[in-house]
């Protein structure tokens, strides 16, 4: 059921709270054999953009990000966007995705 769910989506993009946060849940997902990229404020600034720009030219792709990449970053071909953890609040992130455009 996980492989089939993983081979349609294209890109995802899953935020969460902390750059600790974003290394465990990468870890998490590369042990279960995903396609994924970490990102936040503890990578230094050319491994952030080497892997933004990956994940724009990328077919199917996990981004495992921090709010690093809510502040000013489009990814118009984003398929899904998680957040990790959950929250009851509104908005944590404002992130601005063209979907099927």
């Amino acid at each position: 059921m996980v492989e089939s769910w993983t081979f349609n989506l294209l890109q995802v993009i899953v935020f969460c709270t902390t750059g600790m946060v974003t290394s465990l849940v990468y870890l998490l997902l590369r042990e279960m054999k995903m396609n994924v990229r970490e990102m936040h404020s503890r990578k230094p600034q050319l491994y952030q953009t080497r892997v933004s720009d990956e994940f724009q030219e990328s077919n199917r792709l996990v981004l495992v990000t921090s709010d690093v990449s809510a502040r000013g970053m489009n990814y118009p071909d984003v398929t899904l966007v998680i957040q990790v953890p959950t929250t009851l609040e509104k908005v944590i992130y404002s992130y601005s995705a063209c979907i099927n455009c």
